[in-house]
């Protein structure tokens, strides 16, 4: 009975992975063929495509060649071998949007869990958002998503946060999170659990005050861009459902906040966006980047809790989808696209 009981854990772990990964490339491939007219910030990324070299080259100094994405222009000339110039924001929603899918998917405990976390994906403006619209931000969230899945060594997993620095510079910021947090470990859990949390809360505030001075100490075009002062309009609500993920993760084993991966980064991510969200307009962006990890721990588990913290985020979602992405990702031919 325990060799049947096991081949049947077996084929059902096969079977969710199999489901996920099919899932995932449907969904991907879905979101690929939607038109780029649609979609802001586009023409930027045509531009990108064109024009690698020459924008590479527009900066004079090291810093300002390593501060502004040169990893993502290495992309596009990558790219540019097998695809045209137009098509090259559509690969890349592809691979965002099936690396996205595939680990939250991966990360459900059953399958009730697994349809949620689609509906998840369709319906929270932050993820359409990151998927659809902040390419680069994608692109190097999908890095340190697999690193995840590929590794637990934090090590890795930390050479490859500050790798995607390069492809978006906000992770630069997510790799001294991440490095204080695993400095600040240990075997001790108990005593630890809340100085990493009150660790993380200083250094958000210390990140808000300092940002736009350190941006432009180091050349980064970020010290002047726009979207830091408007980002996506997450509102007042975003607030109190951040907030509620976040105590609801707080209820569950130190040990699992300790050992996952997984929980590790949404934490940091819950905890930056709390703490930046009334002194910096770096929260609403920085969060995105996080919001895949976050998905993944709720959806992980099975419990009372979870399933109603799950219905919670989809009410959320669906209540403010269609004006938050009519108002940050979508262009008039979109809103006319998507019938909104």
């Amino acid at each position: 009975m325990q060799w049947i009981d096991r081949d049947i854990r077996i084929s059902h772990k096969d079977l969710m992975n199999s489901l996920s990964l099919i899932f995932a490339l449907a969904y991907s491939a879905v979101l690929s063929y939607l038109p780029s007219a649609a979609f802001r910030d586009r023409e930027n990324y045509f531009a990108y495509a064109r024009n690698y070299e020459e924008i590479f080259l527009r900066y004079d100094s090291f810093l300002g060649k390593a501060f502004n994405e040169p990893l993502f222009l290495a992309f596009n000339y990558l790219g540019r071998i097998f695809f045209a110039p137009e098509q090259m924001p559509s690969v890349f929603v592809f691979i965002i949007s099936f690396s996205v899918s595939y680990f939250v998917f991966k990360s459900s405990r059953n399958g009730v869990m697994l349809f949620f976390s689609f509906v998840i994906l369709l319906l929270l403006p932050q993820v359409f958002h990151l998927q659809l619209v902040t390419l680069r931000q994608g692109l190097a969230v999908s890095m340190v998503i697999w690193a995840v899945l590929i590794t637990r060594k934090e090590y890795f997993i930390a050479l490859v946060i500050l790798a995607a620095g390069f492809v978006h510079s906000s992770f630069f910021i997510f790799f001294v999170m991440y490095i204080l947090d695993v400095a600040l470990s240990g075997q001790n859990y108990s005593n630890r659990y809340y100085l990493r949390l009150f660790a993380q809360i200083m250094l958000s505030l210390v990140i808000s005050i300092s940002f736009i001075y350190l941006a432009q100490l180091l050349g980064a075009r970020q010290a002047t861009a726009q979207h830091l002062t408007s980002g996506v309009n997450v509102g007042g609500g975003a607030l109190v459902l951040w907030s509620f993920v976040f105590f609801i993760l707080l209820t569950r084993s130190r040990y699992y906040f300790y050992q996952d991966q997984t929980v590790r980064l949404a934490f940091i991510g819950i905890l930056s966006y709390l703490t930046m969200y009334f002194i910096s307009p770096l929260a609403g962006r920085f969060i995105i980047s996080f919001l895949p990890f976050i998905i993944a721990a709720i959806v992980a588990k099975f419990s009372y809790r979870d399933v109603v913290l799950v219905f919670v985020i989809i009410l959320a979602g669906s209540f403010s989808f269609v004006d938050t992405v009519k108002n940050n990702s979508l262009t008039p031919y979109g809103v006319s696209y998507f019938g909104f």
